[in-house]
């Protein structure tokens, strides 16, 4: 037993020696070692923090700038799709008064065409019945007096179809 105990009583020496050694070297340099190394991790914490801070900051400014841009995006094509529509209104009346001044034109060559034709057929028309009034006057052998007065409603007749047309 007495070896035991000088067995147990050398590890207990040993370890407090071992203790004290450790103590007394390493324990100063260990502690600062461990005090910077959580001094590095408050500072890296606190870097971190700021870091995130930054990051949402930018993040804020930047959607806040993605909204106006957007909103600025909007008002300019409001403003396109508005001059687009102005210029489409603009060209729909252009060719609305040109859909117009052609038809006035086709109406114009019309009536002049259908006038012209009518004052063609009016004269052949008159022409037949000047014909027939002379070949029937150069027939009759009346007296001049009625010669005269067949005349006279020949061509009053001719008047009044000329004004009957004419209207």
């Amino acid at each position: 037993m007495n070896m035991l105990l000088s067995e147990h009583t050398f590890l207990i020496v040993s370890f407090a020696l071992a203790v004290w050694l450790l103590y007394k070297f390493a324990y100063k340099k260990l502690n600062k070692q461990i005090e910077k190394s959580i001094e590095d991790i408050r500072n890296a914490l606190t870097n971190n923090e700021q870091s995130r801070q930054n990051a949402e900051n930018e993040i804020k400014r930047l959607s806040l700038e993605i909204d106006r841009l957007g909103k600025n995006a909007q008002a300019e094509e409001a403003k396109a799709r508005k001059e687009a529509k102005i210029r489409s209104d603009n060209n729909n009346a252009k060719i609305e008064q040109i859909i117009i001044e052609k038809n006035r034109e086709y109406e114009n060559a019309k009536l002049a065409l259908e006038r012209n034709f009518l004052s063609k057929a009016q004269k052949e028309y008159i022409e037949n019945i000047t014909h027939k009034i002379k070949e029937r006057l150069g027939g009759a052998t009346k007296d001049k007096e009625f010669q005269e007065k067949a005349i006279e409603a020949s061509l009053n007749m001719i008047e009044e179809y000329i004004e009957a047309n004419e209207r």
